[in-house]
């Protein structure tokens, strides 16, 4: 009997090595043409997908002026909108973002850190320029989250601070994403670099973030949320860009978890 245990053991083994063996050797040959080369990874998302209008309602919610995606999601909030007496609005603004904390209901494991404040210094002074503000960053598991950004604009009042208004994100409720990626960041850079038939750069960097991809399908906005690595490539012209100040570079988006190359762009289509 234990014998036959031992075989049946061994058996099934043998089985899981086999079909770990076809499984590899099914992506190799996924990954090569019909000549055996190595196949130029596609792009899963054209860029004309993300090329859309959303449309954007505002209304007046705890007296303050609530603007909303179409997902329902608030893009920015002002404590007083033009024609209001100031001086009055400001004695009921809220003072920080723990104030409107409610308007961003997320699921655990997502968290906003505050990643900058200070003082206003406007190059223009204006009439009722803020004078102080504060940025977020939200992260879902220690993985920050791209565009998940909230920036505050603050009045200094004899009783504190008082929010003028704030822009935001919008973040993204993210609550069943694996955080930890199954490829390396040397993997990730690999997608780019088979894209471009070249060799990784000691200069290239890669970011691991949580990405919202907003689209239009059938007339309707479909919204996937992805762990990403982000692979910022070579240099793709000979001189800055004179209008940015920044060195035109390859971007690439790149799953983290399966290896798909998502996006694809250079400086002429950023």
């Amino acid at each position: 009997m234990e014998n036959l245990k031992r075989l049946f053991k061994n058996l099934r083994q043998l089985w899981q090595a086999l079909l770990m063996l076809c499984c590899v050797s099914f992506v190799l040959a996924c990954s090569k043409d019909d000549d055996g080369e190595k196949a130029k990874p596609v792009p899963l998302y054209d860029y004309t997908l993300f090329s859309f209008e959303e449309l954007f309602t505002t209304s007046t919610e705890d007296g303050l002026a609530v603007t909303r995606d179409e997902s329902g999601r608030v893009t920015s909030i002002e404590s007083f909108q033009p024609g209001e007496d100031i001086t009055e609005k400001l004695k009921s603004a809220p003072a920080s973002f723990e104030d409107i904390s409610h308007f961003f209901p997320l699921s655990e494991g997502n968290e906003l850190r505050l990643s900058e404040e200070g003082e206003l210094d406007p190059y223009e002074p204006q009439p009722n320029w803020p004078q102080s503000f504060q940025n977020f960053q939200q992260y879902y598991k220690n993985v920050p989250v791209s565009n998940g950004l909230a920036r505050m604009f603050y009045y200094l009042t004899p009783e504190g601070k008082r929010m003028s208004y704030g822009w935001f994100g919008p973040f993204v409720d993210v609550n069943s994403l694996d955080p930890k990626p199954s490829i390396t960041e040397q993997q990730a850079c690999q997608v780019l670099a088979d894209y471009l038939d070249t060799k990784i750069g000691n200069d290239w960097t890669c970011t691991l973030t949580v990405r919202e991809y907003s689209m239009k399908k059938e007339g309707k906005i479909v919204r996937e949320v992805r762990l990403i690595y982000t692979v910022i490539g070579p240099v793709t012209a000979t001189k800055p860009n004179t209008e940015y100040c920044f060195v035109p570079r390859c971007y690439a988006d790149v799953d983290a978890h399966t290896g798909q190359l998502l996006t694809i762009s250079f400086p002429e289509n950023m």
